[in-house]
């Protein structure tokens, strides 16, 4: 899409105000940012979500509305949350964590990923780089961690095992779920 950040300026109006939105939009990601009685929202989404800046200030525009000065814990649980599905497999409501090995060649270029999880019943799950088709697509370890998050709540889906106990990360479950609990009974997330 952009090579470069394509810098957008527009304006939404909200319960009579005026409000001036700024969005940096990139090849797979943008951010948008403006303040709006006196909160500063800023955030990003995945230019593929279906999510545009115009979505993203209603939504945090009504939140504001509903939450006062809540809204600063939302916003912190929000991107809190969002670091802990990034970086973990969520499954049930539990964090997982799970093995990750990004060999390379002896150029360090492409780098070789490989993520697997052993589940509750002892099957292995793994996603790994596929050498045989375009590296630049298939050496993105984004792509590849979504994958393997995909095909492990697909198998939990499937056959209600959840990954094996020795993965669950206790204090990231509780965090999560803390944080979850009040998104969900305070701002209906």
């Amino acid at each position: 899409m952009f090579s470069k950040p394509v810098y957008l300026h527009e304006q939404y109006t909200h319960n009579g105000e005026i409000i001036n939105v700024r969005t940096h939009v990139y090849t797979d990601k943008s951010y948008t940012s403006f303040t709006y009685n006196g909160q500063e929202v800023s955030e990003s989404f995945d230019n593929y979500s279906g999510s545009s800046w115009y979505t993203i200030a209603k939504r945090n525009c009504m939140l504001i509305d509903k939450l006062g000065n809540d809204y600063k814990t939302y916003a912190e649980y929000r991107n809190e949350v969002k670091k802990i599905e990034d970086k973990y497999i969520i499954v049930d409501n539990n964090v997982y964590g799970y093995f990750h090995d990004d060999s390379a060649n002896g150029s360090r270029k492409p780098v070789y990923h490989i993520f697997s999880i052993e589940m509750e019943d002892e099957e292995v799950i793994s996603e790994s780089t596929n050498l045989n088709n375009d590296l630049f697509k298939h050496f993105n370890k984004k792509d590849i961690f979504s994958k393997f998050k995909s095909r492990v709540r697909t198998y939990y889906k499937n056959n209600e095992v959840l990954p094996s106990v020795k993965r669950l990360e206790r204090d990231e479950t509780d965090k999560y779920r803390k944080m979850k609990e009040w998104l969900v009974e305070n701002a209906d997330c």
